[in-house]
């Protein structure tokens, strides 16, 4: 029994499920503050404290406003956020706690920073590059912003929370699959949990650009649109190399115009960069970009009005000692090890990967599509996921519309036809059109197996039709593969997937399923069933390394899945990797 004295505590938060509800009715603006070009004041990455909330006992006991441990009259407090071990940002807790490996649920981060001046006139986004879905962020114990999208960038606004001197910022994060997700709940590929892309507290002034993209016109000169978070007229200046094209946006804060020039172009021959700077008010952006065109017909895909060949490999974001958190070096080598097989894109599957690798692909001449995870079967008819799909994909737009890389946006992988899928796809296509007219639109297609021909619907909404066919491995008949393309040849078409798992194996062996021998093979008779196509215009084996994948458990795989060209570990080569090089040798074009 208590004493009189005992204080009569209330537990009735534990049974509150109000706040996450309230939360989620406040989603940041994915387009009110776009980070390309610019360089946090404050990097936030390096070592947070963390913990796993897995009863969400956070969110409704309000930790984040971190009670007095001294305040006795209401008993110890839950949690002690200084207490905990400490982890690295950008990083995954799969990896960097192995009790943690298969872990889906919440868990907080929670850092000190300090602000040594806070300027009136300026605002103070908190930027993050992406984390692994629905996350809040609480600075000074007060709520800062809500995103609910897996891996897309976004940012919180800061401003009227920040002091001079110490601050803390603690972030709510989780990992947890919903039915009306982005993607949704069943996947192949492991699900990562974390802040696994960069964090950084910016400045900008009140008035700032708030979009700006650098693009070849159609009379190869580059055409600037510019605008601004407000309404009013500015004078500007950008800078493309040694040249310098004065500006003056209209009173509604936009731009648009000409500049009377013509660059040297981008291309995988030859990946030229211009360093380009924006300078309107008290407000600058800095990058480095290339120009090029992009068209497609029913011959190909035509960069600078010269056809190319695809020569691709698909690849996860995903490496044994960082999971999704890739570090520059893991990156560059991806790209060197593509490069290595002669390939000239990679399909960077099955969601948007780091900005950092489109910077990198720029320079390395590498041409990239990039998708959102529209993947296998999603609750298409519902207005929530509709919703989702296309803040994803405004994102990944906003994200790298000034990578001269990127040439493809894939709004979705093997999805069932249907009315709503359909409807719901059409309306991405749209999105990204009506956003990005210098770019084509592609998805992976279904294939009726039966009749080798390229049924889907989709394909009549898509600038570039693409399928994923395993004859020969799932199923027979890969005599027949070439009569899948040729059954649309009022458009280009592309192989999304093609491959066979393979076990690494030092010995020669004879050839059967799973042995390297096997795979190679494969690889040789795909490209002999699909050689002399003429609107063939691309190949994407799958894939470039090994990954996880829980729902792969057989006793070759073992929890992964086994058609990478590289091991997960990056230490050996299978035989198929000289079979693709040879072969993407041979191309022309």
């Amino acid at each position: 029994m208590m004493n009189s004295g005992t204080p009569n505590f209330d537990f009735g938060y534990l049974h509150d499920h109000s706040r996450l509800t309230a939360y989620r009715q406040k989603p940041v603006d994915i387009g009110w503050f776009t980070e390309t070009g610019r360089t946090p004041r404050l990097n936030l990455n390096g070592f947070w404290h963390f913990e796993i909330d897995p009863y969400d006992s956070g969110l409704r006991g309000e930790w984040f406003r971190e009670r007095n441990n001294s305040d006795s009259s209401v008993g110890p407090p839950d949690c002690d956020f200084d207490a905990w071990d400490e982890v690295t940002v950008p990083g995954c807790w799969n990896i960097q706690r192995t009790d943690l490996k298969y872990y889906e649920g919440t868990a907080w981060y929670v850092r000190d920073f300090m602000v040594e001046e806070k300027r009136n006139g300026y605002i103070y986004p908190v930027a993050f590059g992406g984390t692994s879905g629905e996350t809040i962020v609480f600075v000074n114990g007060e709520f800062c912003g809500y995103n609910d999208i897996p891996g897309a960038p976004f940012a919180a606004d800061a401003t009227d929370l920040l002091r001079e001197g110490k601050n803390r910022i603690a972030v709510w994060v989780t990992n947890r699959r919903h039915e009306d997700g982005v993607p949704g709940e069943f996947y192949d590929w492991f699900n990562y949990g974390g802040i696994f892309r960069s964090v950084g507290l910016h400045r900008v002034p009140d008035v700032y650009i708030r979009r700006w993209k650098l693009s070849l016109g159609e009379h190869q000169c580059p055409e600037l649109e510019i605008s601004l978070n407000r309404e009013i007229d500015l004078n500007g200046v950008v800078s493309v190399g040694n040249r310098k094209f004065p500006f003056r946006t209209d009173k509604k804060g936009t731009h648009t115009a000409v500049l009377d020039w013509s660059p040297e172009l981008w291309h995988p021959d030859s990946p030229k960069l211009y360093d380009v700077k924006i300078v309107i008010g008290s407000d600058e952006i800095s990058d480095r970009i290339g120009f090029r065109n992009i068209e497609a017909d029913e011959t190909g895909i035509r960069i600078n009005g010269r056809r190319i060949v695809l020569k691709g490999l698909a690849v996860h974001e995903d490496h044994p000692e960082t999971g999704r958190a890739l570090t520059t070096e893991q990156r560059r080598l991806m790209l060197k090890d593509a490069v290595s097989m002669n390939a000239n894109a990679l399909r960077l599957a099955h969601y948007p990967h780091d900005g950092e690798t489109a910077r990198l692909a720029d320079e390395a001449g590498i041409l990239l599509w990039e998708e959102i995870p529209v993947y296998w079967h999603l609750d298409f008819a519902n207005s929530e996921t509709r919703r989702k799909a296309r803040r994803l994909m405004k994102s990944l737009i906003l994200r790298d519309e000034n990578r001269a890389s990127v040439i493809l946006w894939s709004i979705g992988n093997e999805n069932p036809d249907s009315d709503s899928r359909l409807s719901f796809m059409t309306n991405l296509a749209d999105l990204c059109r009506s956003m990005d007219k210098t770019r084509l639109v592609t998805a992976a297609c279904l294939v009726d197996v039966s009749s080798y021909r390229i049924t889907d619907r989709l394909a009549d909404v898509v600038d570039v039709v693409s399928v994923n066919e395993y004859y020969g491995w799932y199923y027979p008949g890969l005599e027949r593969v070439g009569e899948i393309v040729r059954s649309r040849s009022d458009k280009p078409v592309m192989i999304s997937e093609f491959g066979a798992g393979a076990t690494y194996r030092a010995e020669n062996g004879p050839a059967e399923p799973w042995s390297e021998e096997y795979q190679a093979e494969f690889y040789e008779n795909q490209f002999r069933a699909l050689s002399g196509i003429s609107n063939l215009t691309g190949y994407f084996p799958w894939v470039l390394y090994d990954f996880p994948s829980p729902r792969r458990l057989n006793a070759h795989q073992r929890g992964f899945n086994r058609k990478g060209l590289i091991t997960h570990n990056r230490l050996h080569r299978k035989k198929a990797c000289e079979t693709i090089r040879k072969w993407y040798e041979s191309i022309t074009g």
